[in-house]
């Protein structure tokens, strides 16, 4: 059990650390080859708690930066959180809407009524 609450947890802080790059400027640091992060994998710093370097075989396209990972697992991630992101993005004008269809009429009283 307190490994599986260890693992969310995890998962929980990567996905924030993913949040944060996918908020992040278009200016990134890349090799020559457009690899960010050296090569590490962002996901299994947070799960290992130690850099992990990521691999060749397992990757993803932000920004313009390739960002490795050791496994398709870590892969998904961040694509899933990505992908949220982007739609949320997208829709950002629906959600307004909705969000201002919610509201009720307030009424205005002056002050000294109160």
């Amino acid at each position: 059990m307190a490994l599986f609450t260890s693992f969310k947890t995890a998962i929980a802080v990567a996905l924030i650390g993913i949040s944060s790059i996918a908020h992040a400027g278009h200016d990134t640091e890349t090799d020559q080859n457009g690899v960010i992060l050296a090569g590490h994998d962002v996901i299994g710093c947070f799960t290992e708690g130690k850099p992990v370097l990521g691999s060749a075989k397992f990757t993803a396209v932000y920004n313009d930066a390739i960002y490795r990972f050791a496994s398709a697992e870590n892969r998904d991630l961040l694509n899933i959180n990505l992908d949220v992101d982007k739609a949320w993005t997208e829709n950002i004008p629906k959600h307004i809407l909705e969000a201002n269809s919610e509201w009720h009429v307030v009424e205005e009283v002056d002050a000294n009524k109160l």
